[in-house]
């Protein structure tokens, strides 16, 4: 697979500027992204799952938005999974990763969404832009062979990762977070350093009730695993900046790290970089995420 270069992102951004006169940043960043996508995914895949005249689409991307909160959404998520695209396209594993995205529409498989890709590719990114490396996994379906990511830390260790997504119509449940905690914990080796990512709805983390539940979940799990290094918890916020109308998507994120794992792993608690906001470009929307 043939990557985007700087001066290919160069010479589209000007061709989108000739084409759309006037439209401004936003608009810009926006089209250069669908540009982006179309060009590594392929058009078929594009247009089943973000072209608006499908009926197929990936629910994450809010395709149909159906008030200003959804469409401050769609265009925030398809710039920052373009901007995913971009970022991992030199890591080891990432043309396999692709082919694997782009089956997912060929063969109408939708038994593993599109989203729980899409989220780990957000991981990865969150870790690259951090100062670590990754290698993307091929699934080996063997037990403790499984995992998605492999992390070269900026301390010289070596991380292996799961990454697992609740989507966001998902009802609140301990009980779905403990079995997806023990099912991520039997794809990773049990001789290594291992951490879990989990993606929540930002409606379980809001909860003031469940952020205990989840906290009791992480005592017992590590109680009774310890080849697991630490449990990172990731959710987003829409936020409303001060003096502005402009709004933002803070990614946040919680780790939760093993009291006595059974390999030590310096580094952990940096596993991310806090990225700082920054003036908005344009008066009604902030077309960048942030780590916070």
């Amino acid at each position: 697979m043939q990557q985007i270069t700087d001066k290919d992102v160069g010479l589209m951004r000007e061709e989108l500027r000739e084409a759309f006169l006037d439209r401004g940043a936003v608009f810009e960043a926006y089209a250069l992204a669908q540009e982006i996508i179309i060009r590594t995914l392929g058009f078929p895949w594009w247009k089943e799952n973000i072209s608006s005249s499908t009926s197929k689409q990936e629910p994450h991307f809010r395709i149909h938005p159906s008030n200003q909160q959804e469409s401050y959404e769609h265009q925030d998520r398809i710039m920052d999974f373009a901007d995913s695209l971009f970022i991992l396209q030199s890591c080891e594993g990432f043309e396999w990763k692709i082919k694997e995205l782009r089956k997912k529409v060929s063969t109408n498989n939708r038994d593993v969404f599109v989203e729980d890709t899409i989220i780990e590719l957000r991981v990865a990114k969150m870790l690259v832009k951090s100062g670590h490396a990754v290698k993307f996994v091929r699934p080996s379906r063997s037990k403790t062979k499984d995992f998605d990511l492999e992390i070269n830390l900026r301390e010289g260790n070596v991380l292996c990762a799961e990454v697992k997504c609740k989507r966001e119509d998902t009802a609140i449940s301990t009980n779905n977070l403990r079995r997806t905690l023990y099912r991520a914990e039997k794809q990773l080796p049990k001789t290594a350093s291992n951490v879990i990512f989990v993606r929540l709805p930002t409606t379980w983390v809001q909860d003031p009730q469940y952020t205990v539940e989840i906290d009791q979940v992480l005592i017992k799990f590590f109680d009774n695993v310890r080849h697991i290094n630490a449990v990172v918890i990731i959710w987003e916020e829409c936020i409303q900046l001060d003096k502005s109308p402009s709004k933002a998507r803070i990614l946040k994120y919680q780790p939760k790290l093993h009291p006595s794992p059974l390999i030590s792993c310096h580094g952990l608690d940096k596993l991310f970089t806090r990225l700082e906001l920054v003036p908005p470009i344009e008066g009604n929307y902030l077309p960048l995420s942030f780590i916070t």
